[in-house]
């Protein structure tokens, strides 16, 4: 049973003074109808990352990603690459090298998906489809970002993996605040047993489930929607809090170490103190800034909260 692996605990010593806060600055941001020609009006974006001068964006309801080089105006350098397709769950992206990249399905029959593909101007093109050799609670509460570790020439590759809920659970236990959960992968040529009748659900190659990181209980979230690892830091979102965190971290084969003295950053919210960040979905972090997309709102949400969705922001710290 792979979820019977110990928890690695691979943290530095807690902090005793409750984290500092800080508010994010807005520097530009645009819905993606009004930036990309022919966008749908509500794109449920779901995780983001940065090539060269280009910010990839994939979407929970469609196959396609968006390509946005201008975040504020409409511009024929942002556009959509690849075909419509289904409703199929994208909920981690991360680029590879030379066009390639992987997107995570959050869940398929209760596994993670991997789906890797190049982009070349607007077309996207299948390259493969690997399953995540963990079972999840549930196929709406599963796996929300990836972070692919360095290729070393004879060494193994790792596949971090964000948890949703806290103890990567569902229900009440996945909403104890400070018990965020990362999954971590060796990908392999095995797969898993009865998924060889190429249905294109992950059968293709399997990432074999290594060991689980505990994120700093300091990173007190309701939920995890997304995390960026640059080599130096890790900054998780959750989009039920409106919050960032930033710490520092590093990566070494399968182990991850978070440090425990990051920065809370939250949301800017609207004149009368109301949340309109209420979506957050994907990070990625650049320099002095970061730059988040955003779900659509929710039927049970307030007003507000349709001013920050189905958007790309970016963020001064």
């Amino acid at each position: 049973m792979v979820n019977c692996l110990p928890v690695v605990l691979v943290l530095a010593a807690y902090a005793q003074a409750a984290p500092a806060v800080m508010e994010l600055t807005l520097l530009e941001e645009g819905k993606f109808r009004d930036i990309i020609d022919g966008a749908p009006k509500h794109l449920e974006a779901s995780s983001v990352t940065q090539v060269g001068g280009q910010y990839y964006a994939i979407f929970d309801s469609k196959e396609y990603v968006g390509v946005v080089s201008d975040i504020q105006n409409e511009s024929s350098r942002n556009y959509l690459a690849g075909k419509e397709g289904d409703d199929i769950g994208y909920e981690g992206l991360q680029y590879i090298s030379d066009g390639q990249f992987m997107a995570l399905i959050e869940a398929d029959d209760k596994y993670g998906v991997i789906n890797e593909f190049t982009i070349s101007g607007d077309e996207k093109s299948a390259v493969r489809t690997c399953k995540l050799d963990y079972k999840l609670p549930s196929n709406n509460k599963g796996f929300e970002g990836i972070y692919l570790g360095r290729l070393i020439p004879g060494e193994p590759q790792y596949l971090f993996a964000l948890c949703e809920g806290n103890y990567c659970e569902n229900g009440d236990t996945g909403e104890t605040s400070g018990n965020g959960r990362i999954q971590v992968f060796e990908v392999s040529a095995t797969v898993l047993e009865g998924d060889d009748d190429d249905d294109g659900g992950g059968d293709e190659c399997l990432w074999k489930h290594v060991q689980e990181i505990q994120i700093p209980p300091q990173v007190s979230f309701t939920d995890y929607s997304d995390f960026d690892f640059n080599g130096t830091h890790i900054a998780i979102v959750s989009q039920e809090d409106s919050t960032l965190w930033i710490g520092s971290a590093s990566v070494v084969g399968p182990n991850m170490t978070i440090s425990d003295d990051g920065v809370i950053y939250s949301f800017p919210k609207n004149e009368d103190d109301d949340v309109i960040y209420c979506n957050i979905e994907g990070v990625v972090m650049n320099g002095n800034t970061v730059v988040v997309v955003s779900d659509k709102a929710k039927g049970d949400q307030d007003d507000e909260c349709e001013i920050g969705e189905s958007s790309i922001h970016r963020f001064q710290l």
